[in-house]
């Protein structure tokens, strides 16, 4: 799977790139917008087509996953930590409504943590990993979690393959798109890389 992550600012033309970034193949988008309050997130969401609500995932304002029917919501670090014995809860009352919950773990140390709990996914630097899986295990022989692990910060198209092997489930783009001078072509050099690989 490719996952798309946005910038916290706004670009020009933004809604109008994810529109075709979801024409070429984009799995999920997550949309972190910390400055935006609950009425500009709405805008921003309804400015992208329709059709693809059900594939976005909120970072902030996670009541507009029911207003919009999104795929789910995102706990930021901060806020995980800061729920804390109640995070367990907060998950589940969305995923008991069928909504995707996803977080990020800065180490595998930190996942383990949360092993009881029910994310559908969450992302996970590459580099946390690297030294265990070059002993040739896997990302969830390494973690003994269920859930999905969805690699993140510094991909490249010549890495899709490796991070495949290394056992993640999905890659998440964010600078390594928005700063292209030509992001849908990259994109679209993403998109066929992952598909070859992950299948």
């Amino acid at each position: 799977m490719i996952f798309l992550t946005t910038l916290s600012v706004d670009l020009p033309n933004e809604c109008e790139l994810i529109n075709s970034f979801f024409e070429k193949g984009l799995d999920v988008l997550h949309i972190n917008k910390p400055d935006k309050n609950y009425i500009q997130l709405m805008a921003y969401i309804s400015a992208i087509n329709e059709e693809y609500h059900s594939q976005i995932v909120v970072h902030q304002h996670h009541d507009l996953a029911e207003d919009f029917i999104l795929k789910g919501i995102y706990v930021q670090q901060e806020s995980r930590i800061n729920l804390g014995e109640d995070f367990g809860l907060y998950v589940s009352n969305f995923t008991n409504q069928s909504y995707d919950v996803s977080t990020s773990f800065n180490s595998t140390d930190e996942a383990l943590l949360y092993k009881e709990t029910p994310l559908s996914y969450s992302f996970i630097a590459m580099s946390e990993i690297k030294k265990a899986t070059e002993a040739g295990f896997k990302v969830k022989e390494v973690l003994g979690l269920p859930m999905s692990f969805i690699a993140t910060e510094g991909i490249s198209v010549i890495g899709v393959g490796l991070i495949q092997k290394m056992g993640f489930d999905g890659i998440n783009l964010s600078n390594e798109i928005w700063s292209s001078t030509n992001p849908v072509s990259l994109f679209e050099l993403m998109k066929k890389e992952v598909v070859l690989n992950f299948k």
